[in-house]
Parts: structure tokens; sequence; C-alpha cells
């Protein structure tokens, strides 16, 4: 990616047809980027397209898998082509639900960036992204067949291989932090009652941010979880889980499963549950 000169710009705003900023970068903007905890976020509001994942992959793709420009993957992406025209040809994306998908189809080819388009599409449903959304039965506006991971893997066991090949299962290596506006439970496990969670249940790190009195539940991964300068209650959930703390130990006054921050407007008072390791400033409990 390095030897490609690989950039990520993100405008302000949202993406206007033929007002592209003129830089020879991948474009990022404002309204596809979501943060997590928001109202936004959290309301799956479709008006918006939750794109962040999707748009940073586009620039992983071209310059580091590689597509028009040489990449450390050729085989790969030669895999991921062929399967874009196979599920094309077969019905299973870019299903025509208006007559604007022809024509985006044909874009596509002319580009050729079928292969970039389809891979984007089996990963936001693999990572969730469209399981709320009920304005069809179908995933991404229904141009794509799945829109969960399990129904990828009954309806289209070719596109899940893919991405199992080369991504995990779960968003390791990202710190989900929290909009400080949040208040309530932050839960990163599925509840059918919190949409969000579609998406949040595939985390395993998080960082709640700003000063409400706001908790986490974690799931079953290895979650690491750092509280704000509120009083958090963070329960890990399953599997072994680890809470950050800013200080260092002896700053702290612990009774039972309570841990009080001495040092004000840092990590208040956190209540601890499912927790397995503690980790401050030098020392790990």
């Amino acid at each position: 990616m390095a030897n490609n000169h690989a950039m990520l710009m993100m405008p302000e705003g949202d993406h206007r047809e033929g007002y592209e900023p003129a830089l020879d970068a991948q474009p990022l903007y404002e309204y596809e980027t979501p943060v997590a905890g928001s109202r936004w976020y959290i309301q799956n509001d479709w008006s918006h397209r939750d794109a962040a994942f999707e748009e940073i992959f586009h620039l992983l793709h071209d310059t580091g898998i590689g597509t028009h420009l040489s990449g450390a993957l050729p085989q790969y992406q030669q895999e991921i082509k062929t399967e874009a025209i196979r599920a094309l040809r077969e019905g299973q994306w870019g299903i025509p639900i208006d007559y604007h998908v022809s024509d985006w189809i044909d874009e596509l080819r002319e580009e050729d960036s079928l292969a970039q388009e389809y891979i984007a599409a089996v990963i936001d449903s693999y990572y969730g992204l469209w399981s709320a959304f009920d304005q069809h039965p179908d995933g991404i506006w229904g141009l794509y067949i799945a829109k969960k991971r399990n129904e990828i893997k009954e309806k289209y066991p070719h596109g899940l291989a893919l991405i199992k090949a080369f991504l995990p299962p779960m968003m390791t290596g990202y710190e989900s932090l929290i909009d400080p506006n949040f208040r309530g439970t932050f839960s990163m496990q599925f509840n059918a009652q919190l949409p969000y969670t579609h998406k949040s249940k595939y985390y395993v790190d998080m960082t709640l941010t700003g000063t409400n009195n706001t908790n986490v539940l974690g799931n079953t991964a290895n979650n690491t979880i750092k509280g704000n300068q509120g009083n958090n209650t963070i329960n890990g959930g399953e599997d072994i889980d680890t809470v950050i703390f800013q200080g260092k130990k002896y700053e702290y006054e612990i009774t039972d499963n309570v841990v009080k921050d001495t040092v004000n407007g840092r990590d208040g008072i956190d209540t601890l549950i499912s927790i397995e390791l503690m980790k401050f400033n030098g020392d790990s409990v």
C-alpha cells in the first residue's frame, strides 16, 4: 500500500457526484461515517449509508490486494473477480431492483471494478452493517442476496469462503470509541430489541468516552474495555476480559469488584462483572 501511495481522504458533508475533491485518494465522507453510540448509529439511520468499513476496504483492495495497481495478492484478486462475475450471472449480487442498477453494473464493468463492489457487499453483510435493514428481504438496498452472516453461508457459501480467507470473524484490531453523548448500557451482545447490536456483536475492543455514567456489556470474545470519566458498570460477559485503567495501581481503591480512582477527572468509579484482568499503568491484576 505504501508503494502504491495509498491515501484516504475524509471530506465534510455528503458525497455529491461530480463534486469530489481533486485528490488521488479514496474518499470516506463525513455522512458515511457514524460514531458508535450516536443517534445515527443506534437507530441505523438508512438516510445515510454506514460505509466506513466499505470505503476503507476499497483503499486496501485497490492499493494492497491489487486491482488496477500492482498488489500483493493477485491470485486472491482474481478469485474475487471470478466470484463477482458468477454472483452477478446467478442473480446473487447486482440484483436489478430498479433500472438504475443495470446502469451501475455497466459502469462498474467499464471501470473494471466489479470485484471491488462485490466483495464490499459481502463484507457489509458479514459484519452486520445491513442486518437490521427492514425495507427489503435482501441486504444492501436489495442488491445482494444476503443481509446476515448466516444467510451468506446458506445462500452463497462461495462469498463466505472468500471473506474467511482474508478477514477475521470478529473486528479484532479495531477499538470502538463510544459517542460521549451515549447514555445507558452499550451492548456487544446481540439483542433483537437493540437493532444496532447486529453490528456491535462483532466488536472486541471498546472505549467509553465523555463523562456520562454509562455501562458496557461484553460478548463471547476476549474483550478489552476502557471506561470513561464517569461511573461505569463493565460486564465482560464470557471468555477472558480485560479492563484498562489509566493510572498506577496504588492510585485506586479496590473493594471487592468496585475500583475507585482517587484522581479526579480520570477513571471515576467502576463496578466490574465477569472481568478476569485489570491493567493499570505498569501492573496487571
